[in-house]
């Protein structure tokens, strides 16, 4: 018996292959199926490329699958976007059960299981899903980087072009920061980096969150604009946790935990998000599971096996990479 997740986010979409015992048999990442950014016949060929990817590399046929879980990104926020991925899914899949939902759920299984709690999620974009005493989920935040996404990696990114912008003028004091950005973006003049934004970054959404990994290397040298952004991801990332605790049923202390790529960039946002959680009155909780082994929770939840996959997820010790 085998099950299968499909983490479906705004840049990537991952496969895993998992049987009974909790152990991963084969993964397969791809490009971003998400409906928001692509029309339905690219979703049919990560689906049919991802799928049997994973089936080639482990030897097993699409019949040992028992149930699959999707968790993609802008999934319910377009009826019609909705039913339309809907319909393919349940048509590519047929006979196999399948569940999909927004990645932000799986996030949030991943994390805390299936306990009330909440996680927030800090990735390209910015959200945080929750799981109250009576079992509704919600989510707060994810309203694109155009509208929010503030704390994000996309907003970081924009962030350190504008201190290097303000240290450029002489708008505020020039620290570290200026001579690193164009160190490592190999810029000679100030202004190149106009040109460099609107011809590389301007248009992907993910590339201008790598710039993160900049401020990244910033902040572990102790710049103080680096810190200072970190902080203030922060600030908005337990904003985000705030509004679900205020509005849906929760016993405190609340359980928040997290996951996404910018939380890799380690003590510098962990550090001021575990202390602001902390001051007001949540309860901090290190994550369980990867988002990925989340959609695996979650198909097996869907024959009633999740309990058991759990503890044997769990038994392998050392989290996986996300």
């Amino acid at each position: 018996m085998l099950f299968l997740g499909i983490d479906g986010g705004g840049t990537k979409t991952d496969f895993v292959l998992c049987d009974e015992m909790g152990k991963i048999l084969a993964t397969q990442r791809l490009d971003s199926a998400s409906h928001w950014q692509y029309d339905s016949d690219r979703l049919a060929g990560i689906l049919d490329k991802g799928f049997h990817g994973v089936l080639q590399k482990s030897g097993k046929e699409a019949s040992d699958v028992i149930s699959a879980a999707f968790g993609m990104s802008g999934y319910g926020e377009d009826g019609e976007k909705d039913r339309a991925s809907t319909r393919i899914c349940e048509g590519f899949f047929k006979d196999i059960p399948v569940k999909i939902c927004n990645d932000s759920e799986i996030g949030l299984i991943g994390s805390l299981g299936f306990e009330p709690g909440i996680n927030v999620i800090n990735g390209t974009g910015a959200m945080a899903a929750g799981r109250d005493n009576s079992g509704r989920v919600d989510r707060a935040g994810g309203w694109g980087h155009e509208i929010g996404d503030e704390g994000s990696g996309y907003w970081l990114g924009m962030k350190l072009l504008e201190m290097f912008a303000k240290q450029s003028d002489g708008r505020i004091e020039r620290t570290s920061l200026y001579g690193y950005v164009k160190e490592q973006l190999n810029i000679h003049r100030d202004f190149d980096i106009i040109a460099l934004f609107h011809n590389e970054y301007c248009h992907d959404r993910s590339k201008t969150a790598s710039l993160q990994k900049i401020l990244c290397d910033l902040a572990g040298q102790g710049d103080p604009w680096a810190l200072a952004l970190y902080d203030r991801s922060a600030a908005d990332l337990v904003m985000l946790a705030q509004a679900l605790r205020d509005r849906m049923d929760f016993s405190d202390p609340v359980k928040v935990s997290y996951s996404g790529g910018v939380f890799e960039a380690g003590a510098c946002i962990l550090g001021p998000f575990k202390e602001k959680l902390i001051d007001l009155g949540f309860a901090y909780a290190e994550p369980r599971f990867t988002p990925i082994e989340g959609t695996i929770i979650l198909a097996a939840k869907q024959v009633g096996m999740h309990g058991a996959l759990m503890e044997k997820l769990g038994h392998f010790g050392k989290r996986r990479p996300q």
